[in-house]
This record gives C-alpha cells, sequence and structure tokens, in this order.
C-alpha cells in the first residue's frame, strides 16, 4: 500500500526566493550596453540542493585536502582568483562585459579547472571577441560556446580582439573570421554543456549558502580542481566604493584599506563575475559604530571580478557585502542577485568533423548545414543541423555602403578574398545512429537574394574515433563546386564506412549466474569484458570468459565488451539486459498524487537513444492555470507538456515538436499519454489513439536527459500520475494501445524496457521513495507534497490481444549470427524460442541471436506467456544464404605525403559481415575497418587490406610514400606581458624532428639570440619584442616568427582612456597663461584607425590626421604634414609636440620626426581658455595614456628623460603643468599635479567602456646600441654599379648589353636556366650599357620569364643578417622574390617554404634572417618571375648587413613550475610593485608587512603577481623584497 507523505527537500517557493531580475518591471536597463541582458538561463534546480552536482562527479575521489569539506563544511573565506585557475585580470575592450564575463572570466576559468591548467597561459584563455562579434549575426555566444566551441586566445591571436582581425564591436557586422581547420578543432574541445540560474537568489542564506558551494567546489562535483564562478549584472554607471575600516577582523583578513562596494547605479549597465567571499569582513552599515551586527546583515562579502583592467579597484575585484549584492542602488526590497553559472562539457572529443576550404563574396547570403542519413544510396539527409556561425551572418547592408563581405571578413589589412579553410563538430549529429554501420553525410550551401558568387574547393569527413590524434580523412569526392550565382542550396555528399564495435549477445541470468554469448565478429581484437549491475561497472573479466557469478540474484546486469586498438581500450555498447523474474506487488493499483511539486527519476536516461518512447498516465488537477511538464535535467533539451489548452505537446522545441488539437486533456480525467521517437520523427499518442507526428531535420532521438524532472519550481506539477515507463524502443501504436491497460507483469521480461514506475511507494535509508524496477533508480520529491492513492479508474485490462511477431534484423548468411526481434505484450511472463537447425536450438530472451552453419529454409517458432498462462505461438520461415568473397578496395586521401604525416586509408569493400587487417610495411598489423598510418622513415611502403567473412579472406595492395621533411616552427613565450627585470619563458613547441633550435629576440634597438630549446630569458631593456624561433635538422629549416610578441615595459601603466569614434573629447582648462610662448605636450597613444589620432585643437595651433595617416600641424596659417605614415595603428607608440615661440616640433618614440619654421612675422600668442584633446570634425577611435602638458619645449634629450615612465612626484614637478595617468575607473580626468585642472570628459560612453589596461607604453629602448655592419664586401662578389660582365651580348634592341659575369672567382652569381629566344636574344641577368646597372627585363624581348634563379653563395657564422637590394629606375619586379636559403643554391617557386627567408620584392626590398651555426652556406639571390612583356627590373646593389647581438645558452627551463621544481626560484619573489608566487598546489599564504599587518591571507594555488606596495614583507616565514 502507498501512504501520504510530505517531502520538503528542498522547498522553492515564492515566499523565499526574491522575484528574478528580468521579471521586475522596476530595474531599467541600459540594452545598448547589455544588448542580450533579457537572456535567462533556466533555473537549475541541484544548485540549490546541498551536494546536488555531485551525480555529475567522475572524479570519485577529491585531489585537494583544502577542498574535501562536505557540501556545508565550508571555510569562512575562499578567492578562486587566487587558484592557478584562474586567468588574469584584462580589460574588456569595449562594451563586452557579458562575454567578458561569460567567457573571459568564467568559461575560461571552468575548464581550466576541469583540466588542471594554469590560467595564466595565453592558450588555457578563452577568446572573448570570438563569440562576441557574432552578436547579431543569428548566432549567440551560448550557441558558439555549446555548438562547436571556443578558441583560445592564441589560435584567436589576442584573448579581447584579434591582432590579425582588429578591433570591432558587436555592432559591427564585417569583422573577420578565423581561419585553419586545426585552430577550429582546437576549439570544438572547449564547449559549454549548458548556461544554468540559481533556484535562489542571495538575499538569504539558503541562496547565499548555495552560492558558496558552487564557488567552493561547484556543489560536490569533484571532477574539479578548484571552485565554479557566477555570473551578475548590475548598474555600473554611478556605482560608489569606499575603503574597508580596521578592525582587529578585517585586519586579520588582511583586508584594511581594500575597496568595497557602497552603492550601484540606477540602470543596470554591466556584468560581473562571483569568484569567491569573505565571512571574516565587518562593516558598521548602520553607523552605531559596532562592526559585524548579523541582525543588520552586516558580516561578510562577496569577492566579485570586474573586466575594467587589474588596476581597478583591489586589482582588479572589490567586496561586494552580502547587504549590496544587487544590481541596482542600495540593494532594498526584493531585488538581490539569482547568479548564472556555465556548466562545461566534460570529457568532450570530437569523433566526426566536417573540413572544409570554401569561399563566398557575400557571406550574409550563406546558410551552411551538415546532415546524415544512413541509407548510403539517399539523396538527401534524414536528419540535419544547421552550423552555429555561419547562418546568414550579417555583414552589413550594401544599401547602407556598406561593401559586400567575403567568407573571412575584413582584417586589420582589408577584407580577404582567399579561401577559408574551417571545420565544424559533427559528434553529436552522428552519435545518434549505429557507427559500426555506413553513413553518409550531407553538406548542402543555401544561399538567399543571391547576389554573390563562391566555391567549394575540398570537403572530407574526419574521423577521430580510433585515429584520435590524426584522424582518418575521407574526402569528398568533388572537383571545385560552383555556388551562388542566384538563390538555391548546393549539397554534396561522401558514404563513411562503419566501423562495428559490437556487444556481447544472449544474456541471461538465472540466479547469481550470468552468462552471454561472444560479439559478433569485428575487426577490433577482443581484450575483456565488463559486468554491470543497475548500469553501474561491477567487474571486468577475460575475453575467453562467457560466465561470473554474480553478487546477488536481484538488480538488472549487462556486459560490455572491450576492444583494443592501439594501445588503448574501446567499449562496446551495453549487451541486452538480464534480470531473474521478479515478483511485482499484489493488491489493488496505487496511484500518486502529487500537489505543487517536482518529482525526479534520477539518471533516468543517462544516455541518449535513436529510439525510444516515454508513456504514463496523468490525471491533473487543474486545466487552464499553468503547465505540466517533464523534461531533463542534463544540458539536452526534450520536453513533454500539458497546455493551459488542454493540448498535449512534445518535442525538443518550440521549433520542433508536435501538438494534439486544444481540449484533448481534460482536468480530473485519467489519460494515457506516449511519446514514441524513431530517429528524427516523433508521434504522439494520446489514449492509444495518434494525435500527430511531426519530423525534424535538425534533432533525433531521445537525448541524454539525466534526470527526469516531472515539473520544476516555474511549472510546478498538480496531478495524479501512475505507470511511467520509458522503453529504448519506439512503441508502436499497437503496442501503446493493447499495453496502457495492462500493467508491465514481469519487467525482468520486457527486454527495451529501461525505467519503470507503477508508483509504489517504498523507504530507501529513511525516506519516501517511489520505486523505479528496472535500474533502482528511485525517484524522490524535491519539493511539493505526494499521496498515494488506491486507483480503480485505469489499468482494467485490455480488450485488444497483441500476438507475437518475429522480425529478422537482416539478411541470413551462413555462419553469421542474425537476430531474431520478438514483440509481445507487456504482460507476458515468458519467451521460448525453437531454432531448429541452429547452433543452439532454443532460447529463452525476447531477442535472440543464432547461427546457421548450413545453407536451407528454416522454420523458427516463438512462443510466449502471459501472467494468466495463456500461451500463443507465432513462426516464420527463414532462408539462409551463402556468403560471397568480398571485394577488397580502398581509398588513399593522399598518397604523398612528408615522415610524420598521417596517411589516411578509407575502405571501399563490398561484401557482407566483413572483418578487415591492414598488413603495412614496417609496422604492426591494424585491425579497424579504416586506417590511419605515420612513417618515422622516409621511403615507399605497401599497404595490404584484408577482407574477411564466412566465405573467406581477399585483399587489394597500394603503395604510398614517405619523404624527409624539415621540423615545423612553433612556440610560446609565457608570460607575454611583463616588467623590466621580471622573466619570461622560451617554451619550444615545434613539430617534427628538429636537431637545433636558435631564439631571436629583436626590440628594434638591441637583438639577442638563445641557443637551446626551452629558456627562461630577462630581457635587458624595455621594448615591444619580435620573436622567432629558427629549427632545423638534415632535411631543411623553418623559422616561425611572432611580431611585437614580448612586451617589456619599465612601469605599470595601468589605465588608458578609450576613444571610441564618438566625438570623445578631453577638454582641459589652459594650464598657463594666454601669453606661454613655449610648452610641450606629450602622450602614449594606441590608434585603432588613422583619422583623427593624435588630433588636438588649441585656438590657433592644432594637430589632426587624415585617413592616410598623414600627420598635419597648423599653427595660424601655416601647416606641415609628415612625409611618411607618423601615427602607427593598433600599436602603442609616444607622441610629442612642443611649441617655442613659433616654432614646432614633433616627436615620435622620443625622436624629432618633423619641425615646423617659426613665422617671419611672429606675434605673441593668445591661448584660448580650453585645450581639446580630440576634435569633432575628425573622431578619434584608439585610445591614449600618460597624457602630460609641460611649460617648456623639450629637446629631445629632455624629452627622453620623461617620456618612458610615470612622473613619481608630479606635484614637486617643475614645469609640469597637467599630468593625466588615467588610473581610475569613472568620472573627469584627475589631475595628478594636485592643481585641479581636472579634464572633464565629453561625449563618452558608460564609464566602463572609457578604461582600458595599457600594455606597451613604457616600451621605450632609449639606450639600444644595435648596429648594422656592412659586410657586403666581405662575403658578396660583383655585388654594385658598376657590375662585372661576360663576354656576350644577349639583347639585340640594347646594343652593348652583355649578360652578368657568373661562376668565376669575381662573380660568383649563378643564373640558372637563362631562356633563349633566339641566337641574339636571351633572357638572362645583363648589365645596362649606359648605367651600368644589373637589369633583368622582356624590355627588349618576348615572352615571359618564370622561376629563373639569381644566386651567390657564401659561408656565414652565427647571427642575425639583412640582406637587401637598392633598385634602379625601372623596377617592376611583379613576382618576383629575394630569398635566402641554407644550402649551395635557393628555392624554385613550388618549394618557397623551404626559404630560409623570403619576400615579395613589389612590397619591400630586404629580408631579415638567421643563421644557426658557425660556418654555414647560405644562398643569397632572386626568384625571377615577369609574367607580361615590357617588364622587368634594374639593381644598383646588392647588399649584406650584420646585425650586432649578444648572445646566451639556453637554461633548458619551460615554465615558473619548472624553474621552482630546478630550484631556480622559490615560492615567493620580489618584483617592482608585487610578490609573485608560485605554487602548484593549493598553499595557505599569510603575508606581513614591516609593521607586522596582515596584508594577504588566502588559499593559493598557480603563478600570478600579487600588488603590494614597495617595503620588506615576510611570505610563509620568508623575507621578501619589493622594488
Amino acid at each position: 500500500m502507498k501512504k501520504t507523505t510530505t517531502i520538503l527537500k528542498n522547498i522553492i517557493t515564492c515566499a523565499m526566493v526574491a522575484v528574478p531580475l528580468s521579471l521586475s518591471a522596476q530595474i531599467k536597463v541600459n540594452y545598448k550596453a547589455l544588448p542580450d541582458y533579457d537572456y535567462k538561463p533556466p533555473v537549475k534546480e541541484e544548485l540549490g540542493i546541498p551536494g546536488g552536482n555531485a551525480a555529475r562527479s567522475k572524479a570519485g575521489l577529491r585531489s585537494n585536502a583544502y577542498r574535501s569539506a562536505s557540501a556545508n563544511d565550508l571555510p569562512d573565506h575562499w578567492n578562486n582568483a587566487l587558484t592557478k585557475h584562474f586567468p588574469p585580470f584584462f580589460y574588456q575592450s569595449g562594451p563586452s562585459c557579458m562575454c567578458s564575463s561569460f567567457t573571459g572570466y568564467i568559461f575560461t576559468h571552468e575548464l581550466n579547472s576541469l583540466r588542471n591548467l594554469e590560467g595564466e597561459k595565453a592558450e588555457n584563455q578563452m577568446a572573448v571577441f570570438f563569440g562576441w562579434l557574432q552578436t547579431y549575426m543569428n548566432s549567440s555566444k551560448e550557441d558558439i560556446e555549446r555548438d562547436n566551441g571556443c578558441p583560445n586566445a592564441v589560435d584567436y591571436e589576442g584573448r579581447t580582439n584579434s591582432e590579425t582581425i582588429g578591433y570591432y564591436t558587436w555592432r559591427d557586422s564585417m569583422s573577420g573570421w578565423m581561419q585553419g581547420y586545426n585552430k577550429w578543432h582546437r576549439a570544438m574541445f572547449n564547449r559549454a554543456e549548458g548556461f544554468y540560474t540559481f533556484p535562489q537568489t542571495v538575499c538569504k542564506e539558503e541562496g547565499r549558502l548555495a552560492t558558496k558551494r558552487w564557488l567552493y567546489n561547484h556543489n560536490g562535483d569533484d571532477d574539479f580542481k578548484s571552485g565554479g564562478l557566477c555570473y551578475v549584472t548590475l548598474a555600473a554607471t554611478g556605482m560608489s566604493f569606499t575603503k574597508i575600516a580596521s578592525t582587529p577582523a578585517n585586519e586579520e583578513a588582511g583586508a584594511v584599506n581594500k575597496y568595497y562596494m557602497q552603492k550601484w547605479g540606477p540602470e543596470i549597465d554591466h556584468a560581473m563575475t562571483i569568484i569567491g567571499w569573505d565571512d571574516r569582513l565587518e562593516f558598521d552599515f548602520n553607523g552605531n559604530g559596532i562592526y559585524g551586527e548579523e541582525s543588520a546583515d552586516e558580516k561578510g562579502a562577496w569577492i566579485v571580478a570586474n573586466s575594467w583592467g587589474a588596476s581597478w579597484c583591489n586589482g582588479g575585484w572589490v567586496y561586494v557585502p552580502y547587504r549590496y549584492a544587487g544590481p541596482v542602488g542600495s540593494v532594498t526590497g526584493n531585488y538581490f542577485w539569482q547568479p548564472y553559472v556555465t556548466y562545461v562539457r566534460k570529457d568532450v572529443f570530437p569523433t566526426r568533423t566536417i573540413k572544409l576550404l570554401m569561399d563566398y563574396s557575400h557571406r550574409n547570403e550563406l546558410r551552411l548545414s551538415v546532415g546524415i542519413n544512413p541509407d548510403t544510396s539517399a539523396t538527401k539527409p534524414l536528419y540535419s543541423t544547421d552550423m552555429t556561425s555561419f547562418k546568414n551572418a550579417g555583414n552589413g547592408s550594401e544599401e547602407r555602403g556598406y561593401p559586400a563581405v567575403p567568407m573571412l571578413g575584413k582584417y586589420v589589412d582589408g577584407m580577404h578574398y582567399e579561401p577559408m579553410e574551417f571545420g565544424y563538430d559533427l559528434t553529436d549529429l552522428s552519435n545518434s545512429y549505429d557507427p559500426s554501420r555506413p553513413l553518409k553525410y550531407f553538406f548542402s550551401v543555401k544561399v538567399t537574394n543571391g547576389k554573390g558568387s563562391g566555391h567549394i574547393y575540398k570537403a572530407s569527413i574526419m574521423d577521430y574515433r580510433f585515429e584520435t590524434e590524426d584522424g582518418t580523412e575521407i574526402p569528398f569526392d568533388i572537383d571545385t563546386v560552383e555556388i551562388g550565382n542566384g538563390t538555391g542550396t548546393t549539397t554534396i555528399s561522401v558514404v563513411v564506412p562503419g566501423e562495428a564495435v559490437n556487444p556481447p549477445t544472449n544474456t541471461t541470468l538465472a540466479d547469481k549466474t550470468l552468462k552471454w554469448n561472444n560479439p559478433i565478429s569485428t575487426s577490433l581484437r577482443l581484450k575483456k569484458f565488463y559486468i554491470y549491475k543497475d548500469n553501474t561497472l561491477l567487474d571486468s573479466v577475460m575475453p575467453n570468459v562467457n560466465t561470473y557469478t554474480a553478487p546477488s540474484a536481484d538488480g538488472t546486469y549487462c556486459v560490455s565488451a572491450v576492444y583494443g586498438c592501439k594501445g588503448r581500450l574501446i567499449e562496446s555498447a551495453k549487451g541486452n539486459f538480464a534480470r531473474n523474474a521478479m515478483t511485482m506487488p499484489g493488491g489493488d493499483n496505487m496511484s500518486l498524487t502529487i500537489t505543487d511539486g517536482c518529482m525526479v527519476v534520477p539518471n533516468a536516461l543517462p544516455d541518449k537513444l535513436s529510439q525510444g518512447t516515454i508513456e504514463f498516465w496523468i490525471k491533473p488537477t487543474k486545466i487552464g492555470t499553468g503547465s505540466y511538464e517533464i523534461t531533463g535535467s542534463g544540458k539536452n533539451k526534450f520536453f513533454i507538456e500539458i497546455t493551459p489548452s488542454g493540448q498535449a505537446v512534445a518535442g525538443w522545441n518550440d521549433e520542433n515538436k508536435v501538438s494534439s488539437a486544444a481540449k484533448t486533456i481534460k482536468a480530473n480525467t485519467w489519460q494515457h499519454i506516449a511519446v514514441a521517437v524513431q530517429n528524427n520523427t516523433i508521434l504522439l499518442y494520446v489514449n492509444g489513439m495518434r494525435k500527430g507526428s511531426f519530423t525534424s531535420i535538425n534533432n533525433s532521438g531521445i537525448p541524454a536527459l539525466g534526470d527526469l524532472l516531472i515539473g520544476s519550481a516555474d511549472k510546478p506539477f498538480s496531478a495524479g500520475i501512475d505507470e511511467l515507463r520509458i522503453w529504448r524502443s519506439a512503441r508502436t501504436q499497437a503496442e501503446v494501445y493493447s499495453g496502457k491497460d495492462n500493467p508491465v507483469a514481469m519487467p525482468s521480461e520486457q527486454a527495451s524496457l529501461i525505467a519503470y514506475l507503477p508508483m509504489n511507494l517504498i523507504e530507501v535509508e529513511g525516506e519516501q521513495r517511489v520505486q523505479e524496477y528496472i535500474f533502482s533508480n528511485h525517484a524522490y520529491l524535491a519539493m511539493g507534497e505526494m499521496e498515494g492513492v488506491a486507483n480503480k479508474d485505469i489499468l482494467k485490462g485490455s480488450s485488444f490481444s497483441l500476438s507475437p511477431t518475429i522480425t529478422l534484423e537482416d539478411s541470413v548468411y551462413t555462419n553469421q549470427p542474425v537476430m531474431l526481434c520478438g514483440t509481445g505484450s507487456t504482460n507476458v511472463v515468458s519467451w521460448q524460442w525453437s531454432t531448429p537447425g541452429a547452433t543452439s536450438e532454443s532460447h529463452n530472451i525476447q531477442s535472440p541471436y543464432v547461427t546457421y552453419t548450413k545453407e536451407g529454409t528454416y522454420t523458427v517458432s516463438l512462443s510466449v506467456t502471459d501472467s494468466k498462462g495463456k500461451t500463443l505461438t507465432s513462426q516464420k520461415e527463414i532462408t539462409v544464404s551463402k556468403g560471397q568473397l568480398p571485394a577488397p578496395a580502398f581509398d588513399i586521401a593522399q598518397s604523398r605525403l612528408a615522415v610524420s604525416q598521417p596517411f589516411s586509408f578509407v575502405n571501399r569493400t563490398k561484401g557482407r559481415n566483413c572483418t578487415y587487417r591492414w598488413s603495412i610495411e614496417g609496422q604492426e598489423d591494424i585491425y579497424l575497418t579504416n586506417a590511419n598510418v605515420i612513417f618515422n622513415s622516409p621511403g615507399t611502403y605497401s599497404i595490404t587490406l584484408h577482407a574477411t567473412n564466412s566465405a573467406g579472406t581477399a585483399s587489394v595492395t597500394k603503395t604510398v610514400e614517405a619523404y624527409e621533411a624539415k621540423p615545423t616552427s612553433k612556440f610560446n613565450v609565457a608570460p607575454n606581458q611583463i616588467l623590466l627585470g621580471e622573466t619570461t619563458y622560451l617554451e619550444d613547441k615545434s613539430l617534427g624532428k628538429p636537431t637545433d633550435w636558435l631564439w631571436t629576440l629583436t626590440n628594434g634597438k638591441r637583438c639577442i639570440q638563445v641557443n637551446g630549446q626551452f629558456s627562461s630569458f630577462t630581457p635587458p631593456a624595455p621594448g615591444v619584442y619580435d620573436v622567432s624561433l629558427q629549427t632545423i635538422n638534415d632535411v631543411g629549416v623553418s623559422t616561425a616568427e611572432k611580431l611585437r610578441s614580448l612586451c617589456v615595459s619599465t612601469a605599470d601603466a595601468k589605465n588608458g582612456l578609450v576613444f571610441a569614434g564618438n566625438d570623445e573629447q578631453l577638454h582641459i582648462a589652459r594650464p598657463f597663461a594666454a601669453t606661454q610662448q613655449a610648452f610641450t605636450v606629450e602622450w602614449w597613444m594606441y590608434p585603432c584607425v588613422y583619422a583623427g589620432a593624435g588630433a588636438f585643437e588649441f585656438g590657433e595651433f592644432s594637430t589632426n590626421c587624415n585617413d592616410k595617416g598623414k600627420y598635419a600641424i597648423t599653427y595660424k596659417d601655416k601647416t606641415i604634414t609628415t612625409s611618411g605614415t607618423i601615427p602607427v595603428t593598433n600599436q602603442w607608440h609616444h607622441y610629442a609636440v612642443s611649441f617655442d615661440k613659433g616654432f614646432i616640433t614633433l616627436f615620435f618614440d622620443g625622436k624629432k620626426v618633423a619641425t615646423v619654421d617659426r613665422m617671419s612675422q611672429y606675434t605673441l600668442p593668445s591661448w584660448p581658455e580650453t585645450f581639446r584633446f580630440g576634435r569633432g570634425d575628425s573622431p578619434f577611435n584608439g585610445y591614449i595614456d600618460e597624457l602630460r602638458i609641460w611649460s617648456k619645449a623639450f629637446t629631445e634629450e629632455e624629452l627622453g628623460q620623461v617620456c618612458n615612465k610615470p612622473v613619481d612626484n608630479p606635484a614637486e614637478t617643475d614645469n609640469l603643468c597637467v599630468y593625466y595617468d588615467f588610473n581610475q575607473n569613472g568620472g573627469d580626468v584627475i589631475d595628478r599635479t594636485g592643481k585641479g585642472r581636472d579634464a572633464k570628459r565629453v561625449n563618452f560612453g558608460p564609464d566602463g567602456d572609457a578604461w582600458i589596461i595599457s600594455p606597451g607604453v613604457f616600451t621605450l629602448d632609449l639606450e639600444g646600441d644595435m648596429t648594422r655592419t656592412d659586410i657586403s664586401s666581405t662575403y658578396l662578389t660583383n655585388y654594385k654599379t658598376p657590375f662585372l660582365t661576360g663576354d656576350r651580348e644577349v639583347l639585340e634592341k640594347r646594343e652593348g648589353a652583355k649578360e652578368l659575369l657568373t661562376q668565376s672567382d669575381k662573380s660568383t652569381w649563378v643564373y640558372d636556366s637563362p631562356q633563349i629566344i633566339d641566337d641574339k636574344n636571351i633572357n638572362t641577368a645583363y648589365v645596362d650599357p649606359d648605367y651600368k646597372w644589373l637589369a633583368i627585363s622582356t624590355n627588349y624581348t618576348s615572352g615571359k620569364i618564370i622561376n629563373q634563379r639569381l644566386y651567390q653563395t657564401v659561408t656565414l657564422p652565427q647571427g642575425h643578417y639583412v640582406f637587401s637590394v637598392d633598385a634602379g629606375y625601372s623596377f617592376y619586379p611583379k613576382s618576383s622574390r629575394l630569398v635566402a636559403c641554407y644550402g649551395d643554391t635557393i628555392v624554385r617557386n613550388e618549394t618557397l617554404d623551404d626559404a630560409l627567408a623570403s619576400c615579395l620584392l613589389s612590397e619591400k626590398k630586404n629580408i631579415e634572417f638567421d643563421v644557426i651555426k658557425d660556418n654555414t652556406e647560405v644562398s643569397l639571390g632572386l626568384i625571377v618571375n615577369i609574367d607580361e612583356d615590357c617588364r622587368g627590373m634594374s639593381f644598383r646593389s646588392f647588399k649584406l648587413t650584420q646585425v650586432s647581438l649578444t648572445s646566451q645558452t639556453a637554461d633548458g627551463i619551460s615554465d615558473a613550475y619548472d624553474a621552482l621544481d630546478k630550484g631556480h626560484i622559490g615560492n615567493f619573489t620580489g618584483e617592482s610593485g608585487a610578490i609573485r608566487i608560485v605554487s602548484d598546489k593549493t598553499i595557505e599564504v599569510k603575508i606581513y608587512n614591516e609593521l607586522g599587518q596582515c596584508v594577504f591571507n588566502e588559499f593559493f594555488s598557480g603563478n600570478k603577481r600579487i600588488p603590494m606596495a614597495p617595503g620588506l614583507y615576510i611570505a610563509n616565514g620568508v623575507k621578501v623584497l619589493v622594488k
């Protein structure tokens, strides 16, 4: 008997929870600042339950003693920013606060915490702008992170904006897209599972505890190595904060004088991140002099990270007292935060992807999709999905004047029209289908409003299921496919062979004896079997064992097969379930009445079902006032709902669902609902009658829902419910209709039944549960009340009799097992098969596998017995045929590849039930359908495919060639922003087999080389360094270079000011007398565009920059314009303009670059009241920092003394009129001289969008003494005018033109393959008879000169060199190149990648290169490509220059942890303005100053700078000096 019970595990009622912020009409939102504010993730009930996330954990044991507390046993403080997983605080770069929180902090930290990775490294920081820039491109950042992944900052080339793409905001629609399949593939591993909201606000203790549990250990999920982070929105404009008072508690916490938030602004316009809490803090909000009164909510605060740089508040974060933890004002009433969290996907591994190379001229016309069909003869997909990021992504409207935007979009250097290579993850698409069978994949390009055109050049399916690193490439069989030129869809397809990973068959359980048969033959090698009880791994046995003694006779057992593949273990799906016969309770049928509740069936659907059925009886209490919903707790969406109008609805989402008519479901009436899903088709039955169906092209199967939720906090369940069943088959209408009126008589005999709840109440560990009969996933009530009641209104027995049926899974061949599928009614209690002629002639399970050894026709029979003892029998004839010998065949994606590159072999064998073995010369045999192999030595190798089935074995052989290859240089420099005196690390990540490594670092004023693979590096001078790594082996050389990749500053410049091109201006009161005759304006600047850069107005004195980069200085009616492009875009540089009685000087990076002479009639100036930086007629888009005005005209030497560092004591510095360092977070700009001349900010947006961190400031190397020595005469011959000639004249129309003297002691030039036109004309290198220049041209002949080479070979010592040319008057090089190569010759066009260095002569006339060893042969010269008549080039001279450098030997240290392990550094190191702490494990750190005051008391792990004032400190007993 069931009995009445009330369960209050976690009652969630409106009385306990503040109104969700997004629903409050009283809160104003600035949608310009937060365009996607209305996005509110669904509530996640488990977040409110102590330890509710423990079920997600796979770790088993905690790895960190500091996190081993129980769910409610929390420390009094915790700060995730002090763990190794948290990334550095950063500035959001424009109005990107939501994505900065979502992606920059939360997504990054969650992935690092899961993987135990170092957040300080750029490769472990997610790219914020990758998703943000697609806000209005029909793909949200949430879609992107969930569906296809987010790249890291290295692949995107920037943590916020990309260095190659440039700066854009979400309002821009031309921004560039990432290029390169490997980058897209790596991004696929960085995925979100879903985004969820806490069920409580932080108004009350329940909500605070829930949030702390997440922050501490992800609410019990031990797969993570640190806590989680939370997202909140708030009103930043108008917020105010003050310093924490000195009390004993606050002093012990090390929090005195740190900032806490007092008040928010009136309008939500910003997002921040909760990273921790501190219950030690105490406040006096009511002003009664008593700190920490709990009745006044004066104890404790959240630790909240901002995205306004590391100089904001307490180093990028602020305390927010619990009392003020809401979005607006002083946080009164119900308006408290209800935080959001991100669940990241665990164990993400893309098993199948698509790799594409295509272009298109108007990307907003494109909608790309991928589809799949198990029918390999199909011409269209059974199921398809649009590709996130490629759904008519906007490019601006051409009607509004925007240009057409190609697929790659716009980069820093303009539009990119070359083909785009990218990839998309097909794993989720593929998981609904049997991977043991071949699958057909489709790629479709739908063009709308077709003005554009493009091509699909290459397409491949990459299969990583067994080849986990390199994948097996299955190309689409296409030539170039044209797309566009109108509206329509272009589709291409390819068949991917299957790979059987077969489970055991015919599993049975008799008492405690478990038996099974071996799997159907597969190519893989069987290693062992796994034994499961109730879906939990119990044990494993060897592959020659087919029986097991279970620990008990109760429960549901199954067995899986485990195979070996290239050193890995691969598990099959679980075989059929086996249970002992179970006796169901007798007596009256009982149902369950739930009131305002949520019932949870734990782990009801842990795996996705390609076919499945959910059915139940329901008696709604009311219809018309609310919805009833059954859904899952996991990331995947599937629901069954009863609407207020009485509709029954089921589906994946609002666009993919099936609905009955209104009033189908009635209140207070028992009705049966069944939802059957067969791949992408969903069918709805009510009372056994079909009420509708829907076939989706974007969804398939019942997803892995995890827990099944009947009701929720948003939609509490008030209804009677009974006979809840979940099947892993799509039940037919006959099965539904006949089964609805009968209970399941013997659940153990229903093979596809995976959950059964007839609503019987039991007690489990003192709690009332609803019994689940298959896997003992007994349900519980998470909220509301429930009562068990007798119910005689249903289950009265069916008048419809369902006879047993027999169907075959496939054709039947000798010696090949075949499955006999049996069906029957739900009241079947036994199955009995008779299979005469088979190897086993009787079976007692529902669907056995049988094998026939001889051809012929056989009769099989199935007898079923129901609960009343009635037996029904069905028979079927089976024709068994003899198997045919397979016809083996395979494709090779590429038959010639470099050593260490993967060859892919795609099986195209025709034959049934085949297994495969690949015999590969020099390798172990591979037992897979497709194969992938890497050869480590050059040579020609034979590849043989053996295909075997019951008829025998056949083979086919082909060959491939592996050739020796040079290495591929790759590296990382981390950290890449340091202060002078600090250390960074050079980390080699090169591919191939290098034998030598040479690092070169140059800042333009000095050059340093480091010999070796890994090294720490302490730069000798400030600067922005280009870093290159040259690697070499016996085959060749590879050089990788990262420009401006290491920033070394003399001091931390902290914040700068953002001008967004919206007419922003700084208005500065005139800082000196109106008649001042000498002054200097100096500033650091980072222009995003030329126009308006460095523009200011001061009466008759003004500056401006046009859109071509010409900087103009005007005084009265005299103007000078720079000849070059002085403002450099997308880089920090120093600029200064001095005025001295009408004589004006422009300085760039401390050096004089232009002057304006004094006017002949100079008169005393009369300066206006206001100096305006920024002009209304030429808006500036970029950043500035360290703006100063001096009452003196600086010389170059005087400027060098002040421009490269902060002003230490501005109030007492001579001639300093105003000083703006911008190290603030809002309001007008503070004048640090103390003279009160604060600059008024005009036309700026919200405070948070106006400030930016400014690494790159204070980076001038003013003392660098790098020299360039001309060594041409030492190493080159015949290198300048007049060039020496041979005797032969080579041009009939140019009398006296003789060929260049070659291959002699005086002229070691080699000219390869001169082109003989006739006996009087030769296209070759010649000397002009008038100018004596060297020339190569077609001016006097016809034809083209392609791939001819002119070079000479020299022997050089190790060093850094420049090879350059001085061009003559006639210089039309077309695609000719300047090159340097190792060895005694130079490369050709087709082998250009093997060059040491090269450049197009049409772009520049010099190349730089490094020589890795002394006495190295290097060839220097030209590749001549002149593809037009009457064109050519002439040269006055060639020049070889050696650059002075310092050299050091690598110390073998790859990062700070390596340095710590090797004893090179300790846990604590004093730096400029900070203590650096390094610890790979969590330690408790206490730091005291010289006065004995605690200034830091936290748990810590990682490698981080902790800002500290200069002085002596004691850190965990170690003396540390901060400079």
